[in-house]
């Protein structure tokens, strides 16, 4: 019971601080923002029901046909070389599906118009991806319960169904018997728990340790089935398995992360101008006293609770003698540590489940729950047809952080909204049509942060281009599945 009122002591400072702070308030919504996605580490982890509703038995979108520029031919699917046109899958969690992107934007359209242009060839492309698809197992089995005016699952708001293996099977039916070419795919982070991932420790109790035993659980065995499955249903499509990347790093400065303007000052007079930067001054002053109430409070439950060496100071260190400064660097890296350890365990394991997919012989995961996957030689075969894509990962690329290639959490400061991605107020739109309560709305409104923003879709692009130049090379054979 003591436990239990420390942390609705806890709780009730955070809350407090919402108003105020943007970036806190977003921050359970990073990556699968939504009020479901709150307790996304599953507490009934059960394979995803059936979705057994034809309305979710459907791309989320097709894409228009792409067509090439004229140029040389870079690349040719070996599995495949004389088809006419390349057909593309897509499937996976609201990363695949470019929450706050425009159709143009969204990285399944950059990479379509690339592959079309290295292999001179028309590319179809149909994605199934939506945001907070879980990879195999489900704990609400909730489904969005309304499509969009084109008919169509609104890809924007938070669904566990169809899980990605679900939009597997779906794909084979509504793509045509399994024939297409390339198959982009992700997926875990909803089962890991994108709040643990992005959210400090003195929020959500949730450290490094345990986001590695959480990867453990969810990206290894159930990755490998995943891909399996995808092989055996897409039998000669070359499949792309996309990595994630560092959402908060040593880069990310906690005051650019919650108040650097990202926007020009509106246009007007200079007493607009002006009494905008008075009101983003006052609210960063404001912040920074509610970031150190907020310390205040958890340093008295970690005092209560014994909880020693968190954030460098627990009930046996000299707190007088440690700097505010030094207090707050030692948190936030706690904060960033969790992202680091998200990001690599998953690679270790996607490596593994890649490796295992392509039938190379791999050593089986530990038993151990926060061990890494067993490390692979990631050797290379021509009869390979699944690969590990991710982008190119830089601490400068994280959120908050000088050239961030992730969203910011929209900011309203007397009616402007600044820092918006750029389908924020469609969404707000589709959130506000699909449900009722404030607490939904508001999540869904900043589904958005912490996702790629057209800098990080250009990053995934050219991962995936990088790797079809050399998979797909016009001198690679393979043998036909």
């Amino acid at each position: 019971m003591r436990k239990l009122l420390n942390l609705f002591t806890l709780r009730e400072s955070c809350f407090r601080l919402l108003g105020n702070f943007p970036l806190l308030r977003v921050i359970p919504f990073v990556l699968a923002a939504s009020a479901s996605a709150q307790n996304a580490y599953l507490s009934n982890p059960h394979p995803c029901s059936a979705v057994n509703d034809a309305r979710h038995e459907m791309a989320t979108r097709t894409f228009p046909t792409f067509q090439p520029v004229s140029g040389p031919v870079k690349i040719v699917d070996p599995l495949n070389p004389g088809a006419s046109s390349l057909k593309l899958v897509v499937l996976g969690d609201s990363v695949m599906w470019g929450d706050g992107l425009t159709n143009p934007e969204k990285f399944v359209t950059l990479a379509g118009q690339s592959i079309a242009d290295l292999a001179q060839k028309n590319v179809e492309i149909i994605t199934f991806a939506h945001s907070g698809a879980r990879l195999t197992l489900c704990d609400k089995d909730n489904l969005v319960p309304l499509l969009n005016s084109d008919m169509a699952p609104p890809g924007d708001l938070d669904s566990e169904r169809p899980s990605i293996a679900q939009q597997t099977d779906i794909a084979v039916d509504v793509s045509g018997d399994g024939d297409a070419d390339l198959v982009l795919m992700d997926g875990c982070i909803n089962e890991v728990g994108a709040t643990k991932i992005a959210y400090p420790y003195f929020f959500d109790f949730v450290d490094k340790d345990e986001i590695a035993i959480r990867v453990h659980s969810f990206c290894s065995d159930n990755m490998a089935k995943a891909l399996q499955h995808v092989q055996d249903r897409f039998r000669h499509a070359t499949i792309l398995m996309m990595g994630y990347y560092r959402v908060v790093s040593d880069k990310s400065s906690p005051w650019n992360v919650a108040a650097r303007p990202e926007a020009a000052p509106p246009q007007g007079s200079n007493a607009m101008r002006k009494q905008f930067a008075d009101a983003a001054a006052a609210s960063l002053a404001s912040r920074r006293k509610e970031m150190n109430r907020l310390f205040r409070t958890a340093d008295k439950v970690e005092r209560k609770e014994h909880l020693t060496g968190r954030f460098g100071q627990g009930s046996n260190s000299n707190a007088a003698s440690t700097s505010k400064e030094a207090v707050f660097n030692a948190r936030w890296q706690d904060w960033w540590e969790n992202s680091t350890m998200f990001l690599e365990r998953t690679n270790g394991c996607f490596a593994w489940a890649v490796a295992k997919a392509n039938g190379e012989t791999v050593k089986p995961v530990s038993e151990i729950p926060d061990s890494p996957c067993p490390p692979v030689t990631g050797s290379s075969s021509r009869n390979n047809r699944v690969y590990l894509v991710s982008p190119a990962d830089s601490a400068d690329y994280s959120y908050g952080a000088p050239q961030k290639h992730v969203w910011s959490v929209p900011v309203k400061i007397f009616g402007w909204i600044i820092r918006s991605d750029d389908m924020y107020r469609e969404r707000v739109k589709l959130c506000n049509s699909h449900y009722s309560d404030g607490g939904s709305r508001f999540s869904c409104s900043v589904n958005a942060t912490a996702h790629p923003n057209v800098p990080g879709a250009e990053a995934y692009r050219d991962a995936i281009a990088k790797m079809l130049e050399t998979v797909w090379s016009p001198s690679a054979e393979r043998a036909s599945h």
